[in-house]
């Protein structure tokens, strides 16, 4: 990632970067030098070096005869980042105790291509270490991007230690996907005839998240709930045992 787009990353607008970076590079300097190695108008640099100061990135040296300027070390910027994740984080179960208080399940909704890419993203979190268990669809035709952001997916949470159980339709498109995992990561994945399960639709479970997704009609359904995760497990281990490893 370019320097610059790091910065914009945690926070600072594109013309903050900008100078921070030039005055990074310069030392010390006045906003005059600084717009000439920023390439951004004087007054609008003055306004832009009161709002680093803000932040904390730049300080101003006292006593000179002309204002001069000299920015923060980035470590020190990035460490002061570091510590706001972090109380973010020692935070979070309390925002979330909050958000459950309606006692309603929190439910994501993704439409299209880039909806289904941001529910993989967004269900890996619930998934990261833990079982996962599932009805998994028969998609023919698969694409090779698809393919390819279903592989990506997987090995992240194999990774992170998580752990898989699941039924497929014994169909060419299925094993595609389902072989590769089996091979590489070891997880139990059990083919079903098509003539009893030929489900278009997956539906995962995790201790405290459903996610559902139809990638033929470009649909993405994730459901924050403990009590229906719970209902889609019992279901898939009712299924589970009854289904033969390698059935015909």
């Amino acid at each position: 990632m370019h320097p610059e787009s790091a910065l914009e990353a945690l926070g600072l607008t594109p013309k903050e970067a900008r100078i921070y970076m030039a005055l990074l590079s310069l030392g010390e300097a006045t906003a005059y030098e600084i717009a000439n190695k920023s390439g951004v108008k004087r007054p609008t640099v003055y306004i832009v070096l009161e709002e680093l100061r803000k932040h904390g990135l730049v300080l101003k040296i006292p006593h000179a005869k002309k204002q001069v300027f000299i920015a923060k070390d980035p470590r020190e910027f990035v460490a002061e980042e570091k510590k706001k994740i972090a109380n973010a984080e020692a935070a979070l179960p309390k925002l979330l105790a909050l958000a459950k208080k309606n006692g309603k399940p929190n439910i994501l909704y993704f439409e299209g291509k880039e909806g289904f890419n941001e529910a993989l993203k967004v269900s890996e979190r619930y998934m990261k270490g833990q079982e996962v268990v599932g009805f998994y669809a028969f998609v023919p035709d698969l694409t090779d991007a698809f393919i390819k952001l279903v592989r990506d997916h997987t090995t992240r949470l194999a990774e992170s230690g998580t752990r898989l159980r699941g039924l497929t339709p014994d169909h060419p498109s299925a094993h595609t996907t389902a072989d590769q995992l089996i091979e590489a990561f070891g997880w139990d994945i059990r083919f079903v005839p098509m003539a009893k399960y030929s489900s278009k639709v997956s539906i995962e479970a995790t201790e405290s998240m459903v996610r559902i997704l139809s990638a033929g009609e470009g649909q993405s359904i994730i459901i924050e709930s403990t009590e229906i995760a719970d209902g889609v497990r019992q279901m898939f281990e009712l299924a589970w045992g009854r289904v033969k490893d390698g059935e015909k």
